[in-house]
């Protein structure tokens, strides 16, 4: 016998949203732990003296974008950083998932030819304070896809990838992942 519907909207036992307790709790600790690694981004920026504006119902709303705008795509949106709105996805994953991004990030500044740049965070800090530019190593955009779909789901022009230190609960800092065009505005305003 399936397991009783747990959905807010029936009490169903056929429900196409049926959902066990297990994958219920395991949802709710995903959205807590995103929520925290969202609020320390926003903490940050706060730090920074940069505002920042977090979307509402970031995630749960994407139906709304399309017929409100930006107003409801992307995690955050800042008018901080340049003239124009820059709208920030924020994605919290396991340390092995964003190992290799890390480790691009360990001497500095990377460039993924024709698509973006991975700053890590201190730099970031360093980039949008005092315009300060740094050099980097260049690599060819190859078996990028997973970043490519975080840019494309909300048509972000940052984001910013946080994971737990390995074997920890501590976190590693942001690595901010820039579109091409918006690293170079930077600069210029």
């Amino acid at each position: 016998m399936r397991a009783k519907c747990l959905c807010s909207e029936c009490t169903f036992k056929s429900c196409s949203r049926n959902k066990t307790l297990k994958r219920r709790v395991i949802g709710k600790k995903n959205r807590t732990s995103g929520r925290y690694a969202e609020n320390k981004l926003f903490a940050l920026f706060g730090d920074w003296g940069i505002e920042i504006d977090k979307t509402f119902c970031s995630g749960s709303k994407k139906e709304l974008a399309e017929e409100f705008g930006d107003k409801f795509s992307g995690d955050f949106n800042t008018k901080g950083l340049i003239d124009s709105n820059v709208k920030i996805e924020n994605k919290k994953k396991k340390y092995e998932t964003f190992k290799r991004f890390y480790d691009l990030t360990s001497n500095g500044v990377c460039h993924i030819k024709g698509f973006c740049y991975l700053v890590p965070q201190y730099i970031f800090e360093d980039i949008v304070k005092h315009k300060t530019r740094y050099s980097f190593s260049e690599i060819e955009d190859y078996k990028y896809k997973t970043l490519h779909d975080f840019f494309n789901q909300d048509n972000a022009e940052i984001v910013t990838l946080i994971s737990p230190k390995p074997d920890s609960n501590r976190y590693l800092d942001f690595i901010f992942c820039v579109k091409e065009d918006l690293y170079e505005k930077l600069f210029k305003e």
